[in-house]
Protein backbone atom coordinates (compact mmCIF):
# COMPACT_ATOMS: atom_id res chain seq x y z
CA UNK A 1 0.00 0.00 0.00
CA UNK A 2 0.88 3.73 -0.48
CA UNK A 3 1.53 5.36 2.37
CA UNK A 4 -0.90 7.91 2.92
CA UNK A 5 1.50 10.65 4.46
CA UNK A 6 4.23 10.68 1.42
CA UNK A 7 3.22 11.53 -2.19
CA UNK A 8 4.28 8.14 -4.50
CA UNK A 9 6.25 9.82 -7.55
CA UNK A 10 8.34 7.00 -9.33
CA UNK A 11 10.57 4.04 -8.58
CA UNK A 12 14.09 3.66 -8.50
CA UNK A 13 15.94 2.15 -11.55
CA UNK A 14 18.92 -0.27 -11.03
CA UNK A 15 21.70 0.58 -13.15
CA UNK A 16 24.41 -1.94 -14.08
CA UNK A 17 27.60 -0.95 -16.26
CA UNK A 18 30.14 -3.15 -18.07
CA UNK A 19 34.05 -2.50 -17.47
CA UNK A 20 34.14 0.55 -19.66
CA UNK A 21 31.48 2.29 -17.56
CA UNK A 22 28.59 1.63 -20.43
CA UNK A 23 25.10 0.88 -19.21
CA UNK A 24 24.63 -2.96 -19.32
CA UNK A 25 21.09 -3.59 -18.38
CA UNK A 26 18.33 -0.94 -16.48
CA UNK A 27 15.33 -2.18 -14.30
CA UNK A 28 13.06 -1.40 -12.65
CA UNK A 29 12.69 -1.71 -8.65
CA UNK A 30 10.22 -3.76 -7.68
CA UNK A 31 10.61 -3.38 -4.16
CA UNK A 32 11.25 0.64 -3.21
CA UNK A 33 9.74 3.74 -4.09
CA UNK A 34 10.23 7.07 -4.52
CA UNK A 35 8.26 8.99 -1.64
CA UNK A 36 8.16 12.94 -1.08
CA UNK A 37 6.78 14.07 1.99
CA UNK A 38 4.77 16.93 0.89
CA UNK A 39 4.21 18.34 4.59
CA UNK A 40 7.38 19.70 4.55
CA UNK A 41 7.98 23.48 2.77
CA UNK A 42 10.38 22.99 -0.06
CA UNK A 43 10.13 23.84 -3.56
CA UNK A 44 10.92 21.84 -6.57
CA UNK A 45 11.81 21.94 -10.14
CA UNK A 46 11.43 19.87 -13.30
CA UNK A 47 13.84 19.82 -15.84
CA UNK A 48 13.58 18.19 -19.40
CA UNK A 49 13.79 19.29 -23.30
CA UNK A 50 10.04 19.41 -24.88
CA UNK A 51 8.34 15.40 -24.70
CA UNK A 52 10.72 14.33 -22.53
CA UNK A 53 7.97 13.96 -19.69
CA UNK A 54 8.08 17.52 -17.77
CA UNK A 55 4.29 17.91 -17.43
CA UNK A 56 3.44 14.06 -17.56
CA UNK A 57 5.54 13.61 -14.08
CA UNK A 58 4.10 17.54 -12.66
CA UNK A 59 0.51 15.87 -13.04
CA UNK A 60 1.88 12.56 -10.58
CA UNK A 61 2.79 15.60 -8.38
CA UNK A 62 -0.46 17.15 -8.39
CA UNK A 63 -2.13 13.65 -8.23
CA UNK A 64 0.21 13.26 -4.57
CA UNK A 65 -0.41 16.37 -3.27
CA UNK A 66 -4.13 16.30 -4.03
CA UNK A 67 -4.02 12.52 -2.13
CA UNK A 68 -1.60 13.45 0.85
CA UNK A 69 -2.50 17.02 1.47
CA UNK A 70 -5.98 18.04 2.00
CA UNK A 71 -5.42 21.22 3.77
CA UNK A 72 -3.43 22.55 0.37
CA UNK A 73 -4.32 23.92 -2.33
CA UNK A 74 -2.80 23.48 -5.82
CA UNK A 75 -2.29 26.11 -7.83
CA UNK A 76 -1.34 25.73 -11.79
CA UNK A 77 -0.27 27.88 -14.46
CA UNK A 78 -1.36 26.36 -17.58
CA UNK A 79 0.04 27.68 -20.84
CA UNK A 80 -0.24 24.77 -23.02
CA UNK A 81 -3.89 23.29 -22.03
CA UNK A 82 -2.86 19.86 -20.57
CA UNK A 83 -3.50 20.04 -17.08
CA UNK A 84 -7.51 20.51 -17.38
CA UNK A 85 -7.93 16.67 -18.17
CA UNK A 86 -7.00 15.55 -14.47
CA UNK A 87 -10.69 15.40 -13.70
CA UNK A 88 -10.41 12.59 -16.32
CA UNK A 89 -9.12 9.14 -15.37
CA UNK A 90 -6.14 7.66 -17.23
CA UNK A 91 -7.21 6.04 -20.49
CA UNK A 92 -4.42 4.88 -21.77
CA UNK A 93 -5.19 1.23 -20.30
CA UNK A 94 -1.95 -0.22 -21.74
CA UNK A 95 0.18 1.87 -20.29
CA UNK A 96 -1.35 1.03 -17.24
CA UNK A 97 -1.50 -2.71 -17.71
CA UNK A 98 2.39 -2.87 -18.29
CA UNK A 99 3.21 -1.01 -15.20
CA UNK A 100 0.68 -3.59 -12.84
CA UNK A 101 2.46 -6.69 -15.12
CA UNK A 102 5.81 -5.81 -13.74
CA UNK A 103 4.37 -4.30 -9.99
CA UNK A 104 0.69 -6.09 -9.38
CA UNK A 105 -2.12 -3.66 -8.51
CA UNK A 106 0.07 -0.66 -7.96
CA UNK A 107 -1.90 2.11 -9.75
CA UNK A 108 -5.15 2.28 -10.93
CA UNK A 109 -6.90 4.96 -13.23
CA UNK A 110 -8.48 8.12 -11.08
CA UNK A 111 -9.72 11.46 -11.77
CA UNK A 112 -9.21 14.30 -9.32
CA UNK A 113 -12.62 15.22 -8.11
CA UNK A 114 -11.95 18.57 -6.74
CA UNK A 115 -10.35 20.69 -9.88
CA UNK A 116 -11.35 24.06 -11.32
CA UNK A 117 -10.36 25.52 -14.72
CA UNK A 118 -10.58 29.62 -14.72
CA UNK A 119 -9.49 31.38 -18.10
CA UNK A 120 -8.74 35.03 -18.78
CA UNK A 121 -12.38 36.82 -18.74
CA UNK A 122 -11.23 38.83 -21.82
CA UNK A 123 -10.31 35.60 -23.51
CA UNK A 124 -13.12 33.77 -22.58
CA UNK A 125 -14.48 33.84 -26.14
CA UNK A 126 -11.52 32.12 -27.32
CA UNK A 127 -12.56 28.91 -25.88
CA UNK A 128 -15.25 26.84 -26.65
CA UNK A 129 -17.63 25.18 -24.58
CA UNK A 130 -16.80 23.11 -22.25
CA UNK A 131 -12.92 23.80 -22.42
CA UNK A 132 -13.41 25.98 -18.92
CA UNK A 133 -15.25 26.58 -15.78
CA UNK A 134 -14.52 29.75 -14.84
CA UNK A 135 -13.79 33.23 -16.21
CA UNK A 136 -11.00 34.98 -14.19
CA UNK A 137 -10.11 38.80 -13.57
CA UNK A 138 -8.71 41.56 -11.34
CA UNK A 139 -10.04 44.71 -10.22
CA UNK A 140 -8.71 47.68 -10.72
CA UNK A 141 -6.94 48.02 -7.30
CA UNK A 142 -5.70 44.91 -7.56
CA UNK A 143 -3.44 45.99 -10.68
CA UNK A 144 -0.63 46.88 -8.66
CA UNK A 145 2.38 49.22 -10.19
CA UNK A 146 4.79 45.97 -9.69
CA UNK A 147 2.36 44.20 -11.97
CA UNK A 148 2.30 47.02 -14.62
CA UNK A 149 6.45 47.08 -14.71
CA UNK A 150 6.26 43.14 -15.24
CA UNK A 151 3.29 43.22 -17.92
CA UNK A 152 4.80 45.81 -19.94
CA UNK A 153 8.51 45.75 -19.80
CA UNK A 154 9.01 48.95 -17.43
CA UNK A 155 11.33 49.52 -14.77
CA UNK A 156 10.31 50.24 -11.50
CA UNK A 157 11.59 53.93 -11.50
CA UNK A 158 10.50 54.84 -15.08
CA UNK A 159 8.37 58.08 -14.44
CA UNK A 160 5.29 56.06 -16.03
CA UNK A 161 5.47 53.91 -12.84
CA UNK A 162 5.48 56.95 -10.21
CA UNK A 163 2.60 58.31 -11.71
CA UNK A 164 1.05 55.19 -11.95
CA UNK A 165 1.77 54.57 -8.24
CA UNK A 166 1.11 57.92 -6.90
CA UNK A 167 -2.46 58.03 -8.79
CA UNK A 168 -3.54 54.84 -7.43
CA UNK A 169 -2.25 55.63 -4.15
CA UNK A 170 -4.57 58.68 -4.39
CA UNK A 171 -7.42 56.67 -5.17
CA UNK A 172 -6.99 54.30 -2.57
CA UNK A 173 -6.95 56.67 0.02
CA UNK A 174 -9.96 59.01 -1.25
CA UNK A 175 -12.38 55.74 -2.64
CA UNK A 176 -10.83 52.14 -1.62
CA UNK A 177 -11.64 50.62 -4.93
CA UNK A 178 -12.31 52.23 -8.24
CA UNK A 179 -12.54 51.65 -12.04
CA UNK A 180 -9.47 51.21 -14.48
CA UNK A 181 -11.52 54.92 -16.04
CA UNK A 182 -11.28 56.55 -12.63
CA UNK A 183 -7.72 55.49 -12.58
CA UNK A 184 -7.21 57.02 -16.26
CA UNK A 185 -9.19 60.26 -14.98
CA UNK A 186 -7.01 61.05 -11.94
CA UNK A 187 -3.98 60.40 -13.87
CA UNK A 188 -5.24 62.56 -16.57
CA UNK A 189 -6.41 65.72 -13.91
CA UNK A 190 -3.38 65.44 -11.34
CA UNK A 191 -0.08 64.62 -13.48
CA UNK A 192 0.67 68.40 -13.97
CA UNK A 193 0.79 68.84 -9.78
CA UNK A 194 2.26 65.54 -9.35
CA UNK A 195 5.37 67.15 -11.63
CA UNK A 196 4.88 64.53 -14.59
CA UNK A 197 5.36 66.02 -18.37
CA UNK A 198 2.53 65.38 -20.53
CA UNK A 199 4.52 62.49 -22.78
CA UNK A 200 4.37 61.02 -19.50
CA UNK A 201 0.89 60.67 -18.58
CA UNK A 202 -0.07 60.08 -22.61
CA UNK A 203 2.45 57.29 -22.51
CA UNK A 204 1.11 55.63 -19.29
CA UNK A 205 -2.63 55.95 -20.43
CA UNK A 206 -1.92 54.64 -23.87
CA UNK A 207 -0.86 51.35 -21.62
CA UNK A 208 -3.69 51.28 -19.64
CA UNK A 209 -6.09 51.39 -22.75
CA UNK A 210 -3.96 48.48 -24.20
CA UNK A 211 -5.00 46.83 -20.44
CA UNK A 212 -8.63 47.97 -20.93
CA UNK A 213 -8.98 46.04 -24.07
CA UNK A 214 -7.53 43.18 -22.75
CA UNK A 215 -10.45 43.01 -20.69
CA UNK A 216 -9.00 41.20 -17.38
CA UNK A 217 -9.72 44.12 -15.77
CA UNK A 218 -13.27 44.09 -14.21
CA UNK A 219 -15.94 45.28 -11.66
CA UNK A 220 -16.74 41.28 -11.30
CA UNK A 221 -13.43 39.78 -9.99
CA UNK A 222 -13.98 36.78 -8.02
CA UNK A 223 -12.17 37.17 -4.58
CA UNK A 224 -9.14 34.92 -4.43
CA UNK A 225 -10.03 33.58 -1.41
CA UNK A 226 -13.10 32.00 -3.42
CA UNK A 227 -10.54 30.33 -5.77
CA UNK A 228 -7.53 29.20 -3.97
CA UNK A 229 -9.59 26.41 -1.55
CA UNK A 230 -8.22 23.62 1.01
CA UNK A 231 -8.08 20.60 -1.34
CA UNK A 232 -8.85 21.70 -4.67
CA UNK A 233 -7.10 22.25 -7.43
CA UNK A 234 -6.96 25.08 -9.62
CA UNK A 235 -6.02 25.34 -13.13
CA UNK A 236 -5.10 28.90 -15.15
CA UNK A 237 -5.73 27.84 -18.36
CA UNK A 238 -3.39 30.74 -20.50
CA UNK A 239 -3.12 28.31 -23.50
CA UNK A 240 -4.79 31.16 -25.89
CA UNK A 241 -4.15 34.22 -23.92
CA UNK A 242 -1.78 36.90 -24.97
CA UNK A 243 1.35 37.42 -23.24
CA UNK A 244 0.44 40.01 -21.16
CA UNK A 245 -3.08 38.60 -19.89
CA UNK A 246 -0.41 35.72 -18.42
CA UNK A 247 1.99 38.11 -16.92
CA UNK A 248 -0.41 39.89 -15.36
CA UNK A 249 -1.91 36.86 -13.99
CA UNK A 250 0.83 34.77 -12.86
CA UNK A 251 2.23 38.04 -11.28
CA UNK A 252 -0.82 38.88 -9.24
CA UNK A 253 -1.23 35.53 -8.16
CA UNK A 254 2.47 35.36 -6.92
CA UNK A 255 2.48 39.13 -5.24
CA UNK A 256 -1.12 38.27 -3.64
CA UNK A 257 -0.52 35.04 -2.33
CA UNK A 258 2.87 35.79 -0.67
CA UNK A 259 1.47 38.80 1.03
CA UNK A 260 -1.83 36.80 2.06
CA UNK A 261 0.29 33.79 3.35
CA UNK A 262 2.71 36.18 5.12
CA UNK A 263 0.10 37.70 7.14
CA UNK A 264 -1.51 34.58 8.05
CA UNK A 265 1.66 33.02 9.17
CA UNK A 266 2.43 36.04 11.08
CA UNK A 267 -1.27 35.61 12.88
CA UNK A 268 -0.44 31.84 14.26
CA UNK A 269 2.79 32.67 15.14
CA UNK A 270 1.25 35.05 17.66
CA UNK A 271 -1.46 32.89 17.83
CA UNK A 272 0.88 30.22 18.70
CA UNK A 273 3.14 32.09 21.37
CA UNK A 274 -0.22 33.95 23.50
CA UNK A 275 -1.44 30.03 23.32
CA UNK A 276 -5.18 31.70 22.08
CA UNK A 277 -7.19 30.77 18.71
CA UNK A 278 -8.14 33.41 16.88
CA UNK A 279 -10.91 34.08 14.49
CA UNK A 280 -10.26 32.97 10.96
CA UNK A 281 -10.30 36.34 8.95
CA UNK A 282 -12.72 36.10 5.99
CA UNK A 283 -9.60 36.37 3.19
CA UNK A 284 -8.17 33.33 4.10
CA UNK A 285 -6.06 31.50 2.06
CA UNK A 286 -4.63 27.71 2.83
CA UNK A 287 -1.10 26.96 1.98
CA UNK A 288 -0.40 26.64 -1.72
CA UNK A 289 1.72 24.45 -3.99
CA UNK A 290 2.16 27.03 -6.95
CA UNK A 291 3.00 24.80 -9.89
CA UNK A 292 4.33 26.85 -13.01
CA UNK A 293 4.83 25.30 -16.24
CA UNK A 294 7.35 26.28 -19.10
CA UNK A 295 8.52 28.74 -16.41
CA UNK A 296 11.01 30.14 -18.26
CA UNK A 297 8.81 32.19 -19.20
CA UNK A 298 8.11 33.22 -16.07
CA UNK A 299 11.20 32.78 -13.34
CA UNK A 300 13.78 34.82 -14.40
CA UNK A 301 15.54 38.30 -13.51
CA UNK A 302 12.55 40.30 -15.11
CA UNK A 303 10.23 38.99 -12.30
CA UNK A 304 11.13 40.04 -9.02
CA UNK A 305 7.95 38.69 -7.71
CA UNK A 306 8.32 34.99 -8.33
CA UNK A 307 11.89 35.03 -7.38
CA UNK A 308 10.95 36.70 -3.88
CA UNK A 309 8.20 33.56 -3.17
CA UNK A 310 11.03 31.67 -4.34
CA UNK A 311 13.26 32.69 -1.66
CA UNK A 312 10.43 33.76 0.83
CA UNK A 313 7.54 31.37 0.60
CA UNK A 314 8.55 28.35 2.22
CA UNK A 315 8.67 30.41 5.64
CA UNK A 316 4.46 30.75 5.21
CA UNK A 317 3.98 27.62 3.08
CA UNK A 318 3.92 28.79 -0.18
CA UNK A 319 5.42 26.33 -2.40
CA UNK A 320 6.74 26.95 -5.73
CA UNK A 321 7.02 23.56 -8.57
CA UNK A 322 8.92 25.23 -11.67
CA UNK A 323 8.91 22.97 -14.85
CA UNK A 324 10.81 24.15 -17.48
CA UNK A 325 12.72 22.76 -20.63
CA UNK A 326 15.51 25.56 -19.93
CA UNK A 327 17.93 25.65 -16.77
CA UNK A 328 18.13 29.72 -17.71
CA UNK A 329 16.13 30.35 -14.74
CA UNK A 330 16.20 32.74 -11.72
CA UNK A 331 19.56 31.52 -9.55
CA UNK A 332 17.44 31.26 -6.17
CA UNK A 333 15.26 28.59 -7.60
CA UNK A 334 18.78 26.39 -7.86
CA UNK A 335 19.71 28.00 -4.24
CA UNK A 336 16.43 27.14 -2.55
CA UNK A 337 15.14 23.85 -4.39
CA UNK A 338 15.05 21.06 -2.34
CA UNK A 339 13.90 18.71 -5.17
CA UNK A 340 15.42 18.92 -8.48
CA UNK A 341 14.27 16.03 -11.16
CA UNK A 342 16.62 16.45 -14.82
CA UNK A 343 15.17 14.25 -17.61
CA UNK A 344 16.10 14.12 -20.89
CA UNK A 345 18.12 17.54 -22.29
CA UNK A 346 20.28 18.13 -25.53
CA UNK A 347 22.52 21.35 -25.17
CA UNK A 348 25.58 20.89 -23.49
CA UNK A 349 25.59 24.58 -22.23
CA UNK A 350 22.35 23.44 -20.50
CA UNK A 351 23.29 20.47 -19.07
CA UNK A 352 26.75 22.15 -17.87
CA UNK A 353 24.40 24.77 -16.20
CA UNK A 354 22.64 22.25 -14.39
CA UNK A 355 25.23 19.97 -13.28
CA UNK A 356 27.22 23.83 -11.31
CA UNK A 357 24.03 23.26 -9.00
CA UNK A 358 23.78 19.45 -8.12
CA UNK A 359 23.91 18.36 -4.52
CA UNK A 360 26.16 15.90 -5.48
CA UNK A 361 29.69 15.50 -7.28
CA UNK A 362 30.10 14.58 -10.84
CA UNK A 363 31.95 14.91 -13.85
CA UNK A 364 30.71 17.10 -16.54
CA UNK A 365 31.76 14.26 -18.95
CA UNK A 366 29.60 11.67 -16.85
CA UNK A 367 26.92 13.88 -16.37
CA UNK A 368 26.40 15.06 -19.98
CA UNK A 369 26.62 11.60 -21.10
CA UNK A 370 23.66 10.60 -19.04
CA UNK A 371 21.45 13.11 -19.38
CA UNK A 372 21.41 13.24 -23.23
CA UNK A 373 20.90 9.47 -23.18
CA UNK A 374 17.79 9.69 -20.85
CA UNK A 375 14.84 7.78 -22.21
CA UNK A 376 11.24 9.87 -21.83
CA UNK A 377 10.21 9.23 -18.53
CA UNK A 378 13.09 8.44 -16.71
CA UNK A 379 14.25 10.90 -14.71
CA UNK A 380 17.86 11.89 -12.22
CA UNK A 381 16.28 12.84 -8.96
CA UNK A 382 18.22 15.21 -6.68
CA UNK A 383 17.19 15.95 -2.84
CA UNK A 384 19.74 19.07 -1.58
CA UNK A 385 18.49 17.72 1.69
CA UNK A 386 20.42 14.44 1.69
CA UNK A 387 22.58 15.47 -0.97
CA UNK A 388 20.83 11.96 -3.22
CA UNK A 389 20.88 11.03 -6.54
CA UNK A 390 18.52 8.39 -8.28
CA UNK A 391 17.23 7.26 -11.24
CA UNK A 392 14.43 6.82 -11.43
CA UNK A 393 11.17 5.78 -13.49
CA UNK A 394 8.31 8.03 -13.08
CA UNK A 395 5.28 5.90 -12.42
CA UNK A 396 1.63 6.36 -14.93
CA UNK A 397 -0.78 8.86 -14.11
CA UNK A 398 -4.21 8.02 -12.39
CA UNK A 399 -5.27 10.93 -14.69
CA UNK A 400 -5.40 11.55 -17.85
CA UNK A 401 -2.59 13.47 -20.03
CA UNK A 402 -3.69 15.12 -23.17
CA UNK A 403 -0.02 15.87 -24.24
CA UNK A 404 1.44 13.52 -26.84
CA UNK A 405 4.40 13.37 -29.09
CA UNK A 406 2.48 10.96 -32.03
CA UNK A 407 0.62 13.43 -34.32
CA UNK A 408 -3.10 12.16 -34.02
CA UNK A 409 -5.67 11.55 -36.74
CA UNK A 410 -7.44 14.54 -35.51
CA UNK A 411 -10.33 14.52 -38.37
CA UNK A 412 -11.75 11.34 -36.83
CA UNK A 413 -12.63 13.36 -33.48
CA UNK A 414 -14.88 15.63 -36.29
CA UNK A 415 -17.99 15.29 -37.92
CA UNK A 416 -18.28 15.69 -41.82
CA UNK A 417 -20.37 18.80 -41.98
CA UNK A 418 -20.54 19.09 -45.16
CA UNK A 419 -21.72 15.21 -45.29
CA UNK A 420 -23.93 15.60 -42.22
CA UNK A 421 -25.84 18.68 -44.10
CA UNK A 422 -26.71 16.14 -46.74
CA UNK A 423 -28.95 14.03 -43.99
CA UNK A 424 -32.88 15.49 -44.16
CA UNK A 425 -35.66 15.23 -41.78
CA UNK A 426 -36.94 12.29 -44.68
CA UNK A 427 -34.60 11.16 -47.15
CA UNK A 428 -35.70 8.98 -50.14
CA UNK A 429 -33.33 6.63 -51.14
CA UNK A 430 -33.12 6.99 -55.00
CA UNK A 431 -29.31 5.02 -56.25
CA UNK A 432 -28.96 5.29 -60.29
CA UNK A 433 -28.67 2.04 -62.26
CA UNK A 434 -27.57 1.61 -65.95
CA UNK A 435 -30.79 -0.80 -65.90
CA UNK A 436 -33.24 1.64 -63.89
CA UNK A 437 -34.56 2.95 -60.56
CA UNK A 438 -34.49 1.52 -56.92
CA UNK A 439 -36.89 3.88 -54.64
CA UNK A 440 -37.94 3.72 -51.21
CA UNK A 441 -41.08 6.19 -51.43
CA UNK A 442 -41.68 7.35 -55.10
CA UNK A 443 -45.10 8.94 -54.30
CA UNK A 444 -43.43 10.98 -51.84
CA UNK A 445 -40.36 12.43 -54.05
CA UNK A 446 -42.16 15.07 -55.23
CA UNK A 447 -42.27 17.00 -52.00
CA UNK A 448 -38.78 15.99 -51.10
CA UNK A 449 -35.12 16.84 -51.03
CA UNK A 450 -33.32 13.57 -51.45
CA UNK A 451 -30.06 12.29 -51.89
CA UNK A 452 -28.19 9.27 -54.00
CA UNK A 453 -24.65 7.92 -54.10
CA UNK A 454 -22.96 7.75 -57.50
CA UNK A 455 -20.11 5.13 -57.74
CA UNK A 456 -18.83 6.89 -60.71
CA UNK A 457 -18.69 10.30 -61.16
CA UNK A 458 -20.48 11.71 -64.86
CA UNK A 459 -19.33 15.45 -64.67
CA UNK A 460 -22.19 16.52 -62.31
CA UNK A 461 -22.68 20.30 -61.91
CA UNK A 462 -24.19 21.84 -59.27
CA UNK A 463 -27.57 23.83 -59.75
CA UNK A 464 -28.02 22.64 -63.05
CA UNK A 465 -30.91 20.17 -63.80
CA UNK A 466 -30.90 16.22 -64.58
CA UNK A 467 -33.72 14.20 -66.03
CA UNK A 468 -34.33 11.20 -63.31
CA UNK A 469 -35.14 8.43 -65.45
CA UNK A 470 -38.87 8.67 -66.26
CA UNK A 471 -40.13 9.96 -63.17
CA UNK A 472 -39.26 14.06 -63.57
CA UNK A 473 -36.39 15.74 -63.44
CA UNK A 474 -34.26 18.04 -60.65
CA UNK A 475 -31.63 20.23 -59.87
CA UNK A 476 -28.16 19.09 -58.26
CA UNK A 477 -27.84 21.21 -55.12
CA UNK A 478 -24.64 19.92 -54.33
CA UNK A 479 -22.14 17.24 -55.13
CA UNK A 480 -19.24 15.67 -52.03
CA UNK A 481 -16.85 13.24 -52.82
CA UNK A 482 -15.20 11.24 -50.08
CA UNK A 483 -13.99 8.12 -49.27
CA UNK A 484 -17.10 4.84 -48.69
CA UNK A 485 -15.31 4.64 -45.41
CA UNK A 486 -15.98 8.38 -44.18
CA UNK A 487 -19.89 7.97 -44.76
CA UNK A 488 -21.70 8.82 -41.73
CA UNK A 489 -23.35 5.68 -40.25
CA UNK A 490 -26.59 8.41 -39.89
CA UNK A 491 -26.51 9.00 -43.51
CA UNK A 492 -26.18 5.48 -45.30
CA UNK A 493 -28.65 3.90 -42.78
CA UNK A 494 -31.41 6.63 -43.12
CA UNK A 495 -30.17 6.16 -47.34
CA UNK A 496 -30.86 2.49 -47.65
CA UNK A 497 -33.88 2.26 -45.06
CA UNK A 498 -31.50 -0.10 -42.36
CA UNK A 499 -30.59 0.33 -38.85
CA UNK A 500 -27.37 -1.03 -39.29
CA UNK A 501 -24.12 -0.18 -41.32
CA UNK A 502 -23.44 -3.71 -42.65
CA UNK A 503 -27.02 -3.80 -43.37
CA UNK A 504 -26.64 -0.40 -45.46
CA UNK A 505 -23.52 -1.85 -47.63
CA UNK A 506 -25.38 -4.89 -48.21
CA UNK A 507 -28.12 -3.03 -49.52
CA UNK A 508 -25.77 -1.30 -51.57
CA UNK A 509 -24.05 -4.13 -52.95
CA UNK A 510 -27.21 -6.06 -53.51
CA UNK A 511 -28.92 -4.02 -55.76
CA UNK A 512 -26.92 -1.58 -57.44
CA UNK A 513 -23.17 -2.93 -58.34
CA UNK A 514 -21.65 -6.45 -59.92
CA UNK A 515 -18.95 -6.02 -57.85
CA UNK A 516 -18.41 -5.30 -53.95
CA UNK A 517 -18.38 -1.43 -53.00
CA UNK A 518 -14.40 -0.74 -51.39
CA UNK A 519 -14.41 0.93 -48.42
CA UNK A 520 -11.67 3.02 -49.56
CA UNK A 521 -13.23 3.56 -52.78
CA UNK A 522 -14.52 7.12 -54.03
CA UNK A 523 -17.91 7.92 -54.25
CA UNK A 524 -20.08 11.03 -54.90
CA UNK A 525 -23.16 11.94 -52.65
CA UNK A 526 -25.64 13.82 -54.59
CA UNK A 527 -28.35 15.84 -53.26
CA UNK A 528 -31.09 17.13 -55.41
CA UNK A 529 -34.52 19.03 -55.43
CA UNK A 530 -36.98 17.76 -57.28
CA UNK A 531 -38.07 20.12 -60.10
CA UNK A 532 -41.51 18.25 -61.56
CA UNK A 533 -42.27 15.78 -64.06
CA UNK A 534 -41.38 15.04 -67.37
CA UNK A 535 -42.62 17.31 -69.91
Amino acid sequence: MVNDKLGYIGRPIKVSYDEKKRIKSMDIDKVNRIMIDFSQKQHSLILAKSGGGKSYLAGVYVEELIRTMRNYCVLIIDPIGIFSTLNRPNGNINEIEYWNERIPNDILPAPIDKITTWVPAGDASKYDEGMYDKKFSLQAHDFTYSILCYAFDMELLDPQTNLYRRAQGELIKQKGTYTLGELASQISCDYKDMGFQKQTEESLLTKLGALDELGIITNEAVPLNQIVREGEAVVFDLSLSSVYSARIIVNFLAEKILYLRKKITRMISNAEASKKKIRLPSWYIPPVQFIVDEAHNYLNQKSPVLSKCIKEGRNCAMMITAISQSPDLSRDIYANVTHLFVGPLVYYSDIAKIQEMLPVDKTKKDFSSQVRKLKKGLFFYYNSDDQSEQLIQVRPRRTHHSASTEVKDERKYFTDQEIKEIVTEKIIALITKDDGLFYQDLPSLHEHIFSTICRHDEGYQADKVYPIHDVGKARLLSKVTTKFNAMPEEFLMNLTCTNLRADAVQVLNDYYYTEPICDDEEVSVLRFRWEGEED
